[in-house]
């Protein structure tokens, strides 16, 4: 995480012309050290339509995301969450689900 700078990566609010948008994914991170607090967000980073994927700041953000997916697995843990639910009807994000 070091070296995509996560402790100096810029607000997306911070940079000129970044695209902002009421649905979608949000990602907000937190960052904690002995000398500060940071707390930074960006919207849609690993969406093409929107993002320039040649702009730092997203490579950075993808490149972290990668990096947690990787080493939490978050979807694998979502699925499990997901198959242990009763049945029912459920929504998350835009959608829904009835489970049987």
């Amino acid at each position: 995480m070091q070296k995509e700078n996560i402790e100096t990566l810029k607000d997306c609010s911070e940079i000129e012309n970044y695209p902002q948008g009421f649905d979608g994914k949000t990602y907000v991170f937190e960052i904690g050290t002995e000398k500060e607090k940071r707390i930074y967000s960006y919207w849609e980073p690993e969406n093409e339509r929107y993002q320039n994927p040649e702009m730092p700041e997203i490579k950075n953000v993808r490149n972290m995301l990668n990096a947690i997916n990787a080493e939490f697995d978050l979807w694998k843990y979502f699925k499990d969450f997901r198959d242990r639910l009763p049945k029912g009807s459920y929504s998350y994000g835009m959608i829904n689900m009835i489970k049987t």
